[in-house]
């Protein structure tokens, strides 16, 4: 309508225009301009419609649209939504894999009808709102106690320092958030001197401080600590640890020299013990003192009650030189917890052991597929590089958005070219699983592929893809609701023991760190989403080819999620089938009946939501975070909804006609 030269849209235009004539005998006569709706779309008691197939009005309905972008891209699309016409089919039929582009172009267009994309979206909306009524109970961030946000406890840190005798500088600081895993063990683990543990405290969360080395690189994104920093710290630098409430649980200042201009000799204990919130007068010195290295004087080691916590702990110190060197508070039945996890765990396989090895073996097998296909020519490899394209500019992304950069040459280029080699191998490893299963999910499931593929080509208005990432949130939702049915039913069973849904890792911390930080974390959980959706097709396509059946394939795939979930579970939920069989049966629907975006937008939508400190207390520090995350899937939801409707309306009239 804009005087533009002829196009396929403007074919396809002409099309509708014939066939609008040949189904209703009268012209099509319509406003040459953009606002008009279509004539089409009306109320399905009109007289000229009458006995007209639905696919064929939807055909008709999309050629005659005003904006050239909302009509089919191809006229495979219209061949494909007219009755009889699926060359898709034909395709498989004689046993050849329809093109990429055949698929974005003559896969299924229809959306949602109007009430059912209406019922989902309350139903998603309803979930959330179940999620955030149970969040307190059920999630991690809830249960820990939080009671002071990040700045305050940097404030409190180096007014300890001080305390301590030692001067902060600025310029070298640098924070943040890690999980305490000190008082968290799985009840009735084994010590390593054979005692049952018979107690588990509730996790928590813990912020580090650390100081006085320039050269000292900022934490890799994601919130965690650099691995080249454990403990006991290095030399040269100061760090401490606080709980949530601002006590301290752990300092160290080996080689670290920049002391205060008050500070005396000899050590204060009743001081440092009150800035750990405990009375020294209450603490006994054990059998445990022994010479460290470092140069300092001795080590001592005491025991004593805990009483804000109504339970036994160890403090564990070193001086040097007359100066607190090392200071540490340990719960004394889980001393040795570290050991008591792995005693726990040693008959067992590790889950980190049993996923390494699923994903080198994925690999191999995707690397032979890709060869094999290479061999004959029939890698999408357009479509590859922009799954590897969109996977590495992502993984910078989130680089750029979760780091706190330091304006330090060397540090700066190393941090750089290490988070670059990392993205362009997790790029290059994401697109070998797509290019070893593209091939095969085309010949076998096209329809897998159809919102995906329109996705890749930057169709997103098309109302097929609405309606695979609305089903594809509600799945997410009721993914995360089945974990809080598992922590419900285990407080139920045994109320003592502190159950709740623990994120995979110190990942999600970075949330606390920024509205940067925040967005950094849902980018990550899109690429995370992208990798997992990738595993379980893989999954999918090796049952299917080693069982030669797609029934069976399905159950194989089933089961397989289902171990897998359950042994990952295994260690934190007393029933971990209860959800584990549930969920995989919800992963494995979502990828064989809908397809691979809906896969991906449901994982995605777990792992936001599970990532967020979501908490009714409106009074609390974080409570914005948690309204962020959920925001985000509120609005996809309600995107979706929109998108899937296409031109339809909710009601066949509008409320105000009479």
């Amino acid at each position: 309508f804009a005087g533009a030269g002829p196009s396929v849209q403007s074919d396809l235009y002409a099309l509708g225009l014939v066939l609008y004539e040949a189904v209703t005998a009268t012209p099509f006569v319509g406003p040459r301009d953009h606002k008009f709706a279509s004539v089409l779309n009306r109320d399905a008691s009109d007289a000229s419609l009458g006995g007209v197939d639905a696919s064929l009005v939807t055909a008709i309905d999309l050629c005659l649209q005003a904006d050239p972008r909302r009509r089919p891209s191809s006229v495979y699309g219209v061949a494909g939504m007219l009755p009889g016409g699926d060359p898709i089919a034909a395709a498989m039929r004689q046993g050849d894999a329809p093109s990429p582009s055949l698929i974005a172009a003559a896969g299924d267009r229809r959306g949602l009808r109007p009430r059912k994309a209406t019922a989902l979206w309350g139903a998603c909306l309803v979930g959330l709102a179940v999620v955030m009524l149970l969040a307190d109970r059920t999630f991690l961030f809830s249960q820990s106690s939080l009671p002071k946000e990040p700045a305050v406890l940097r404030d409190r840190a180096e007014t300890i320092v001080e305390r301590l005798g030692y001067r902060h500088d600025p310029a070298t600081r640098w924070d943040g958030l890690e999980w305490d895993n000190r008082r968290w063990v799985r009840p009735g683990a084994e010590t390593a001197a054979g005692e049952t543990q018979t107690m588990a405290f509730e996790p928590t969360i813990a912020y580090w401080y650390r100081g006085g080395d320039a050269r000292w690189r900022e934490p890799p994104p994601l919130g965690q600590r650099w691995r080249l920093e454990p403990r006991p710290p290095s030399l040269g630098a100061l760090t401490l640890t606080l709980d949530p409430t601002g006590e301290l649980r752990d300092f160290s200042a080996f080689g670290y020299e920049r002391r205060s201009a008050e500070a005396g000799e000899g050590v204060d204990w009743t001081e440092v013990f009150s800035l750990a919130g405990l009375e020294f007068t209450r603490f006994e010195a054990t059998e445990g003192a022994q010479r460290v290295a470092h140069g300092d004087d001795g080590a001592y080691v005491w025991a004593g009650p805990d009483a804000s916590r109504k339970r036994s702990v160890i403090a564990r110190a070193t001086v040097g030189g007359g100066t607190l060197r090392y200071f540490s508070i340990e719960t004394s039945d889980l001393a040795n917890g570290d050991m008591a996890i792995d005693a726990a765990g040693g008959a067992k396989p590790s889950m980190s052991l049993i996923l390494s090895g699923l994903f080198v073996a994925l690999t191999a097998v995707a690397a032979l597929m890709v060869r094999h296909n290479l061999r004959r020519r029939r890698i999408d490899a357009a479509g590859t590089w922009r799954v590897a394209a969109a996977i590495g500019c992502g993984s910078m992304l989130a680089w750029l958005l979760e780091s706190r950069h330091v304006w330090i040459a060397d540090a700066a280029l190393t941090s750089f070219w290490q988070w670059a080699s990392w993205s362009c191998g997790f790029a290059a490893m994401v697109g070998l699983w797509y290019a070893a299963i593209e091939f095969y999910a085309r010949k076998l499931w096209p329809h897998r592929l159809t919102a995906w593929s329109r996705v890749l080509r930057g169709e997103l208005r098309d109302a097929a893809v609405g309606r695979d990432v609305l089903l594809g949130v509600v799945t997410g939702v009721s993914l995360v609701l089945l974990f809080q049915l598992d922590v419900l039913a285990a407080q139920t069973f045994d109320p003592a023991r502190p159950f709740a849904v623990l994120p995979r890792g110190d990942t999600m911390l970075s949330e606390f760190l920024g509205f940067r930080r925040e967005l950094g974390v849902v980018l990550s959980a899109m690429l995370d989403a992208i990798v997992l959706s990738m595993g379980v097709l893989l999954i999918s396509l090796v049952a299917r080819v080693l069982l030669g059946n797609e029934r069976r394939a399905t159950v194989a795939t089933w089961i397989a999620l289902a171990l897998l979930l359950t042994l990952a579970a295994y260690e934190q939920r007393p029933f971990p089938l209860l959800s584990g069989v549930p969920r995989a049966a919800a992963i494995v629907w979502i990828v064989t009946r809908v397809g691979l975006l809906a896969t991906v937008v449901s994982f995605f939508t777990t792992e936001v939501i599970l990532a967020s400190p979501l908490t009714l207390d409106s009074s609390a520090w974080y409570s914005t975070h948690g309204a962020f995350a959920l925001s985000i899937i509120a609005l996809l939801a309600t995107w979706a909804w929109t998108t899937s409707k296409g031109n339809q309306r909710l009601f066949a009239r509008r409320l105000l006609d009479v």
